[in-house]
């Protein structure tokens, strides 16, 4: 063997090496089979601007809960580092969506109705665990829709004022503009230059 054919079974071995000692992702279809149950979920439960905030909320405690496990990315909420290694990504994953699902819809709601529990699916994985704590943790910072001041908010006809839309008797979901961001400081962070003067 020369060694220009020795350095190419080194670089072979190295590349099978550090793939299989890799710490095993959440395979897409996992992710993408529980976006599709989300998305029906708040639908069928919550649609429109609360429904895109429990989105938030299943994807994020799905996020955390993978990297609870993987330790390769910043965790939003959730952290535990007693759970890195343990378990499988899969299991944590189906776990943290389902159990933010079953807390904000409940467990019998129809939209799971046809869901394979994950713990039926898992059995007794570690992973499971790690997704059901994210999916709790997730669940204290839930942002439930609130009456303010304004409502019902029906605009004005002043310079800058908010017009009624044709076919709509008042603006919806105004708690959004209160409501505390997940991440931002505040709802007006990032807000752009107001528009010239008059």
């Amino acid at each position: 063997m020369n060694v220009m054919n020795a350095r190419i079974v080194i670089s072979k071995f190295v590349v099978a090496a550090l793939v299989l000692g890799a710490p095993a992702a959440a395979h897409a279809d996992v992710v993408t089979t529980w976006n599709s149950i989300i998305m029906a979920c708040t639908n069928a439960g919550r649609p429109g601007a609360t429904g895109v905030v429990d989105v938030a909320l299943a994807h994020g405690a799905m996020h955390d809960a993978v990297q609870a496990i993987q330790g390769r990315f910043e965790a939003y909420r959730y952290r535990n580092p007693a759970a890195l290694g343990s378990g499988s990504t899969n299991a944590a994953a189906a776990a943290a969506a389902y159990g933010v699902l079953a807390g904000l819809y409940g467990a019998g709601h129809a939209c799971l109705a046809s869901v394979p529990l994950p713990s039926t699916t898992y059995g007794l994985d570690p992973g499971l665990n790690v997704g059901t704590a994210a999916a709790q943790s997730f669940l204290q910072v839930q942002r439930p829709p609130f009456a303010t001041a304004e409502d019902p908010y029906l605009g004005g006809t002043g310079p800058g004022e908010w017009r009624v839309t044709p076919g709509v008797a008042a603006a919806a979901n105004i708690y959004m503009g209160l409501s505390q961001p997940f991440t931002l400081l505040n709802s007006r962070q990032f807000r752009p230059e107001p528009p010239p003067p008059m």
